[in-house]
């Protein structure tokens, strides 16, 4: 097997890649929630938000 300098670099970046990905899944992960996120768009942490977004219920 020869190893050029062509493989040892896609080597070396597709490392560095998965490294980063997973450094930015855990980043993510450890942080602590703020606010609804999605699930206040579409209803799924309640409180009324529904009516925010679609207007008030009349009668």
């Amino acid at each position: 097997m020869v190893l050029t300098t062509g493989s040892v670099l896609v080597t070396l970046l597709s490392i560095a890649f998965v490294f980063v990905c997973v450094l930015l899944v855990l980043l993510i992960l450890i942080q602590r929630p703020k606010g609804g996120g999605l699930a206040g768009a579409f209803g799924g942490a309640g409180g009324g938000s529904d009516q925010a977004m679609f207007g008030a219920k009349a009668g």
